[in-house]
C-alpha cells in the first residue's frame, strides 16, 4: 500500500488523497511562481506563514525525527477572498517586491500588473464567496456577490491560457 510513501513525503504522494499541493514538484511552474516560492524560502516563518496562507496554504509539512512528515495546520487560509484597493506595478518583479515586503497587508489590497484601467477600489469589500463543486479538471466554478466593487483574489496558480468568465461572458 501507499502509507509509507505518504508518509515520507514522496513527490506528488498528495495526489493520491487529492491534496493540493503548494510544491507539488511540477516541472512545468511558471517563472512568476517559481520566484514566488524561492522568495518564500529565504523568509523568517512568522513571515512565510502568513504568506503560504495568501496562497490558500491551510497546513505544512515538516519532517519529525523519525523522517516522516507531521501536518502543522495554518489558520486563516482561503482559496478566495475579497479586497476592495488594488496596487498597481508595472512587472512581476516589482509585484513580487511589493508583495515580500514588510508594509504588504493582503487583506487590504492586491497586487496587480499592467495599467490601472481608471479609479478603483477603496472603502470595504463585503460579500461572499461560494465553491463550487469543480465540474472539469482545471476549472473552478465560484460564486461570488459583493455589496461594493471588488477585487476577486482567486488563490490558484496561474498559467498562460487561463481565462474568466463573469456572468456567462
Amino acid at each position: 500500500d501507499g502509507r509509507l510513501a505518504r508518509r515520507g513525503g514522496l513527490p506528488n504522494t498528495l495526489m493520491l488523497d487529492g491534496v493540493p499541493c503548494a510544491n507539488n514538484f511540477d516541472p512545468l511552474v511558471p517563472a512568476p511562481s517559481a520566484a514566488w516560492m524561492e522568495a518564500l524560502e529565504g523568509m523568517p516563518p512568522d513571515r512565510q506563514a502568513r504568506l503560504l496562507r495568501l496562497m490558500g496554504v491551510d497546513r505544512l509539512a515538516v519532517r519529525t525525527g523519525s523522517a516522516e512528515l507531521a501536518w502543522l495546520p495554518l489558520q486563516g487560509a482561503e482559496r478566495g477572498r475579497l479586497i476592495a484597493d488594488a496596487h498597481w506595478v508595472r512587472s512581476a518583479n516589482e509585484a513580487l517586491a511589493v508583495v515580500t515586503g514588510s508594509g504588504f497587508d493582503p487583506e487590504a489590497s492586491v497586487v496587480l500588473e499592467g495599467q490601472a484601467p481608471g479609479p478603483v477600489g477603496g472603502g470595504e469589500a463585503g460579500g461572499s464567496i461560494v465553491f463550487e463543486k469543480e465540474s472539469a479538471a482545471g476549472e473552478v466554478t465560484a460564486r461570488v456577490t459583493t455589496q461594493a466593487g471588488a477585487w476577486f483574489v482567486l488563490s490558484d496558480v496561474w498559467y498562460p491560457g487561463w481565462s474568466v468568465r463573469i456572468d456567462g461572458r
